[in-house]
């Protein structure tokens, strides 16, 4: 059995973005955003909208997805 710090992944913290609540985002506490975890999810289950991601941060969410996709 692997020990688990050989399992931890030492590059965790460049896909898991921290994202401050505000009004403008709808976020009620901080947030993480999951890059390195991809899903699908069915339309169905999409509420309505709370709020919108600012362009910086849409900014590093495209650049930690090419990073971690090795886009780039």
């Amino acid at each position: 059995m692997q020990g688990l710090t050989t399992m931890l992944r030492d590059d965790a913290d460049q896909f898991r973005l921290e994202v401050d609540p505000s009004k403008r985002n709808g976020l009620r506490e901080v947030s993480q955003i999951a890059i390195d975890k991809i899903t699908v999810v069915p339309v169905a289950k999409i509420g309505d909208v709370i709020g919108e991601a600012n362009d910086a941060l849409l900014l590093r969410v495209n650049r930690a997805l090419a990073l971690f996709l090795g886009i780039v």
